[in-house]
């Protein structure tokens, strides 16, 4: 089986908005599908960011969520947040019993379940998450079911690292999902995956200024066949880029910074202040900014440096006039879902649906939007005029871009009756086989999809849904019979 073969499942009269989660607190994790919020008692998955209080205020209806398929005294987990936000929330609850219960007041809510791991198994929600609920003064009860799935150990050993150095990785399937993550400052990290095809994406970055390269970074690996891994780390020479500012009156504060598309650095600080950021060889966007009234003259305000070898050093001076503001508008994604661009010399992120930049110089501003994971698109648009996920903004007074994301959801298609060969199924065109034991995942935007079911020698289909509608259907259950 596949690990397309646990994603979420359908819960019937659905309306899909995304919560967050909290997961238990351990060295390593195994994935969800949409992660937790930190702030909580368990470490924040990655890729999110935010903070939620452990309860809602106390209400006049229990909210109760009641599973069955876990074993007796488990800890499970859920997460709810009102619709609106309204800056409230996300709350959590957990429970090694039955039952997760949320006093809350008459409203909607929406929540999140979570893979649950006890010992080698796996246990993943059949209900799909970041669902509605509604409450209107009177208790409400949720059934929510897990199913197992075995988990096989994957051993990774580093060497090139000083001891006592930390260093992480990710296991991640080919949507980008991270089923494990692990930390270590010894020379080993040992992770539980389910069986399928993965990506382990391998770093270090022990300290400010420090950096390794890794080989391999990024190995492809088939479980359960492949049951170790060995990396090896080098240290990189580090650069200096150095900004030195003039012109700007004391009292007054500007900055500097460097991206690259996993992370950026930089510093902000008074006049006259020099900001040293070490880098290794390579390529790097950056952005000055000052006050408010003030340009910055004799460099340009963004663009990109090269350290090959040498340290480089830009000498930014500052003069009066008139700066603009760049506001970025979302849209498309479901209500808290994480999403950054990269301008101006910062990496600038939000789980909401704007982020507006001040006191930019007029100027021409690279920028990049990281992608959310595969499947999943973005259009950024200027006014009317579509640009790419990475381009160039000229900024000659305050505006407005827009990025509308193309959320895809992964539809599962299942099948029983089969007992050898293989089978398939066709949406929109596209056709996918597979062993008669393995399912079939498609990733859809939210829409009605027809679909059509492969002709099996001897067998012929009994029963399935018409139409695929998404985001309300996320597994469909196909059933063959023998022909007669």
């Amino acid at each position: 089986m596949t690990p397309a073969t646990w994603r979420w499942a359908l819960v019937v009269s659905a309306v899909v908005v995304v919560a967050l989660l909290l997961i238990p607190a351990s060295e390593v994790q195994l994935g969800s599908r949409i992660g937790n919020r930190s702030g909580s008692s368990g470490p924040a998955a990655p890729g999110t960011r935010g903070a939620g209080s452990l309860r809602p205020f106390v209400g006049d209806s229990t909210l109760s969520f009641v599973e069955t398929g876990l074993p007796n005294g488990t800890w499970w987990s859920v997460t709810l947040i009102p619709v609106p936000r309204n800056g409230s929330g996300p709350w959590f609850s957990n429970s090694t019993t039955s039952t997760v219960s949320f006093s809350v007041a008459s409203g909607t809510y929406t929540y999140l379940l979570h893979n649950v791991t006890a010992g080698s198994t796996q246990y993943v929600p059949n209900n799909a998450s970041n669902i509605s609920v509604v409450v209107a003064g009177a208790n409400v009860n949720v059934a929510v079911s897990f199913s197992s799935v075995a988990l096989y150990p994957l051993l990774i050993t580093e060497s090139g690292l000083a001891s006592g150095t930390y260093w992480e990785l990710q296991v991640r399937d080919a949507s980008s999902f991270a089923w494990a993550n692990g930390q270590s400052t010894s020379t080993t990290i040992s992770v539980q995956v389910p069986a399928g095809t993965y990506v382990c994406a391998v770093s270090s970055s022990p300290a400010y200024g420090v950096y390794y390269s890794v080989s391999p970074q990024n190995a492809s690996l088939v479980i359960p066949a492949v049951s170790t891994l060995n990396v090896t780390f080098a240290l990189e020479t580090t650069y200096i880029v150095s900004f030195n500012e003039t012109g700007l009156p004391a009292g007054l504060d500007w900055s500097a910074g460097l991206t690259w598309w996993d992370g950026g650095s930089g510093g902000g600080g008074p006049a006259g202040a020099v900001f040293n950021i070490p880098r290794p060889n390579g390529t790097y966007a950056y952005g000055i900014t000052g006050p408010s009234g003030w340009r910055v003259e004799g460099v340009a305000p963004s663009g990109f440096i090269t350290v090959d070898g040498a340290s480089v050093t830009e000498s930014v001076t500052f003069v009066p006039g008139s700066t603009y503001s760049l506001t970025v508008a979302e849209k498309g994604l479901p209500a808290g879902k994480g999403w950054s661009i990269e301008i101006a010399g910062q990496n600038a992120s939000s789980s909401g649906v704007g982020i507006t930049l001040r006191n930019l110089t007029p100027g021409r501003y690279p920028f990049a939007v990281p992608s959310l994971g595969a499947g999943e698109g973005v259009t950024v648009k200027d006014g009317t005029t579509v640009l790419g996920a990475t381009g160039t903004i000229d900024l000659t007074h305050s505006r407005k871009i827009s990025l509308t994301f193309t959320y895809r959801t992964p539809v599962t298609f299942t099948e029983t009756g089969l007992s050898s060969g293989t089978w398939s199924i066709s949406v929109k065109g596209q056709k996918v086989t597979e062993p008669w034991d393995q399912p079939i995942t498609f990733d859809l935007a939210n829409g009605t999809y027809a679909y059509r079911i492969g002709t099996e020698v001897g067998f012929k289909h009994v029963s399935s849904p018409a139409r695929v509608v998404v985001p309300a259907t996320l597994v469909v259950a196909v059933t063959f019979a023998p022909k007669r």
